[in-house]
């Protein structure tokens, strides 16, 4: 393997070419999945249609954390093209290789159960299945180990019984209520205006460094002086109260530091509908339309002349919800990923009896391991790829 090929120069060039705008793709994608399960909430020209759409969105966030929910799902994702730079071998590998993900969560139970497989030019690469159950991680990679592997992720777990999903619930909603009132209606402004020859209230929200700072500040802020935040936090991250509240205050010293650029998140909306949104700074203008099936969205990267557009479409009927979507640049790079998701399915647990804990895996095993990945027929072609 070419060791030289992935120098510190030509991640740091590959980030800000390729990864940083897909990476805002991805966010781009997450925001369209809020807006099709959470958003509707009527807007008027009175009414701040941004702060109503985050508040909408963690309420029934809030509301939807229940003891007995069960979720399954599954997504698949593909990249297809081809770049002639030398960073561009990644996408040729990411070209070749498929990722399908199946999951079933029992939020009542404890119990998380992911299935991950990938294939290079159709050869198995990975076969994992990772289980989470009561605090504890469990972990086989089928072809290279007949044990789960067991790891504890719990210091103290005397502590996992006092969890609960309400404490999830009080996080949420104490987020909710940071930024609202942290979200103050001077950073706003109201307007019509038409977007396609019809009349729609435009809301802006415009952020400088400055205000950045002080909303970030006033957020942490109001979250350190919420008893109930700090004893959930608390019980979740197992952390004592000190310990959460040194976590905050050095959040704050972190975005002190940094530098923020000015950014203007416009919403458009038409009295019960989402219209568009943009979002632009002086690297980067993001829009995204609604249409009939889904939405259509384009991601402008200034800094490196490049344009990704895509389409993402949903179908929601009753507990189940089908997904796709489809990303391409102004090359030939195209992302597509699709999946479902699936309320209130029958979910069982796993024998897991037949597992060793991670510190007790020999070294002579760990060899076999690694002898048996690199073997791999998909692992050689990979390295192979790399190098040529």
């Amino acid at each position: 393997m070419d060791e030289s090929f992935f120098t510190e120069k030509e991640i740091r060039k590959a980030s800000r070419g390729n990864a940083a705008p897909i990476i805002i793709v991805i966010l781009v994608i997450v925001a369209l999945a809020v807006l099709a399960f959470f958003g509707g909430k009527y807007y008027l020209s009175s009414k701040n249609s941004i702060k109503i759409f985050i508040d909408t969105s963690l309420n029934k966030l809030e509301n939807n954390i229940a003891g007995s929910g069960t979720t399954s799902g599954d997504l698949t994702i593909n990249i297809n093209g081809d770049t002639t730079s030398k960073e561009g071998k990644i996408f040729k590998i990411l070209n070749n290789l498929d990722l399908n993900i199946t999951y079933d969560i029992d939020t009542k139970e404890n119990i998380t159960d992911v299935n991950i497989k990938t294939n290079y030019y159709s050869d198995e690469l990975v076969d994992a299945n990772i289980y989470i159950e009561d605090g504890n991680i469990y972990l086989y990679l089928n072809e290279l180990y007949s044990k789960y592997i067991k790891y504890n992720y719990k210091k103290d777990n005397s502590n996992s019984n006092k969890i609960s999903n309400e404490d999830y619930k009080i996080i949420v909603s104490s987020i909710r209520t940071a930024l609202n009132e942290s979200l103050k209606e001077e950073y706003f402004t109201k307007s019509w205006t038409k977007v396609n020859g019809k009349s729609v209230n435009k809301v802006e929200l415009l952020l400088d460094d400055k205000n950045i700072k002080i909303i970030n500040e006033n957020i942490i802020n109001n979250l350190k002086n919420n008893n109930k935040f700090i004893n959930s936090f608390r019980r979740i991250t197992n952390k004592e109260e000190t310990e959460v509240k040194k976590l905050l205050d050095n959040e704050v010293e972190k975005i002190n530091n940094n530098k923020y650029l000015d950014t203007k998140i416009s919403l458009y909306t038409s009295i019960t509908k989402f219209v568009m949104l943009e979002v632009s700074n002086k690297n980067v203008q993001v829009t995204i339309n609604s249409n009939d099936n889904g939405f259509v969205y384009k991601v402008a990267d200034k800094e490196n002349n490049n344009t990704y557009n895509g389409t993402f479409k949903i179908d929601i009927k009753d507990d189940n919800i089908t997904y796709s979507n489809i990303t391409k640049d102004d090359s030939s790079l195209e992302m597509n990923f699709s999946g479902t998701i699936k309320h209130n399915t029958k979910i069982e647990k796993k024998n897991v009896s037949n597992n060793i804990l991670l510190e007790d895996i020999t070294d002579r095993e760990y060899k076999e391991i690694l002898s048996k990945i690199f073997n791999n027929k998909a692992f050689k072609r990979i390295s192979e790829d790399i190098s040529n």
